[in-house]
């Protein structure tokens, strides 16, 4: 009877040129090593699905934030051409009274009141969108954007200072 064909193994062999011990180990390890390649298998299919659904959610982020961008900017031109009006009425009242002094958005005593000044400062309100946009990002984009203290938001265009919250 022919012996295990394993190195200092003098038992018979059984099982092909193994022993029985011999052969039930190597059936276990063959059975290990398609356990774990099964295993990387599966992982390396969770792993490329993730991947998959990765790209898909920062797609739809990049899309969301173009839009949201978009959204602001079209609001930034509808609150710019409101300033733009303003300081239209100043420069208006400014040629046409050239020797007063101090005609500027607000009150202008008897020449009138222009909104935009400091008591009547123009109301901007963000239109209802799925954003969540706020006044100051649009404020950011905005022509003249001079600055902001306690929700008050201040533009100089053309020499002309406006305010608005």
């Amino acid at each position: 009877m022919a012996k295990c064909s394993k190195p200092n193994c003098k038992k018979p062999a059984t099982k092909g040129p193994l022993c029985a011990d011999h052969a039930r180990l190597k059936q276990q390890e063959d059975l290990k090593i398609a356990q774990q390649k099964k295993q990387m298998e599966q992982s390396l299919k969770d792993t490329e699905e993730k991947r998959k659904q990765m790209a898909i959610d920062a797609k739809k982020k990049e899309e969301t934030a173009a839009a949201k961008k978009k959204k602001i900017d079209e609001i930034a031109v509808t609150w710019n051409a409101q300033v733009r009006g303003v300081v239209t009425q100043v420069l208006a009242l400014r040629d046409k009274y050239p020797e007063k002094t101090g005609i500027n958005a607000g009150n202008n005593g008897d020449l009138g009141t222009i909104p935009g000044g400091t008591n009547n400062p123009i109301k901007f309100v963000v239109p209802s969108n799925t954003y969540g946009i706020t006044s100051a990002e649009v404020f950011a984009k905005m022509n003249g954007f001079e600055g902001s203290d306690s929700g008050s938001f201040k533009f100089r265009v053309s020499e002309v200072f406006v305010h608005g919250h």
